[in-house]
């Protein structure tokens, strides 16, 4: 999923997030712990069964401790997922 330019060619959150925690070494459980957020509703976002809260992709971001350009992509990805989601078709946020 890496392009040669260290960014990441994924489209889907729940794709790029696990790429991320793992990229950055942390199982799972780790990443609750770096996050405050339960491995459940993580687990469950990297499957794309949800779509994550603004702060929730914060919190992501924080503790993956991304740089710029890749934190950009999180949003980017989050928010299309968003949009994607039952309760946001049809809007624009």
């Amino acid at each position: 999923m890496t392009g040669d330019t260290g960014t990441l060619d994924c489209t889907d959150f729940g794709d790029l997030v696990r790429e991320l925690r793992q990229q950055a070494g942390l199982a799972l459980q780790d990443f609750a712990e770096a996050t405050g957020i339960g491995t459940r509703t993580l687990a469950a976002l990297e499957d794309g069964q949800d779509a994550p809260r603004p702060s929730t992709v914060e919190l992501m971001a924080t503790a993956l401790r991304l740089p710029a350009p890749l934190s950009e992509t999180l949003w980017q990805v989050a928010h299309r997922r968003w949009l994607q989601s039952p309760g946001h078709q049809g809007r624009r946020a």
